[in-house]
């Protein structure tokens, strides 16, 4: 056996060990992509059914209670399953003038190697008048 057909023959599996190295990172990075898309999603549903919880306190007779029923209806809706597990629980405050309705989010992450995402969301209101 000659010195090339050596060296052809201790190349061969060369180009299947780069290809395996190189799905996987493209794998791993389409993984955080899809993660990073999937809290985004969290982020703006639980920024809406704040918004709507703040509209429906901002109404004369409304109670915290009324603003509660309003953002797990709207969560409920965006955030099914286990999405919607790290979602908390809505503190809504009516003022005289306005409505602030203040939701603490905790996010696990779906891989070991990323951090858990923590962030609060305010939605604000004018309070109706009547004169």
């Amino acid at each position: 056996m000659s010195r090339g057909q050596r060296r052809a023959i201790a190349q061969r599996g060369a180009g299947a060990i780069e290809t395996i190295i190189g799905l996987g990172l493209v794998m791993f990075l389409l993984i955080v992509m899809v993660q990073f898309t999937m809290w985004q999603y969290v982020k703006a549903s639980v920024r809406v059914a704040a918004l709507d919880a703040a509209r429906a306190a901002s109404v004369v007779d409304a109670t915290p209670a009324d603003c509660a029923v309003a953002f797990e209806r709207a969560a409920s809706d965006l955030l099914a399953g286990p999405m919607g597990d790290g979602v908390g629980a809505p503190v809504c405050t009516k003022g005289a003038e306005e409505v602030t309705v203040v939701v603490n989010v905790h996010l696990e992450p779906g891989l070991v190697v990323m951090p858990a995402w923590d962030f609060v969301v305010t939605a604000v209101a004018q309070t109706e008048r009547i004169e």
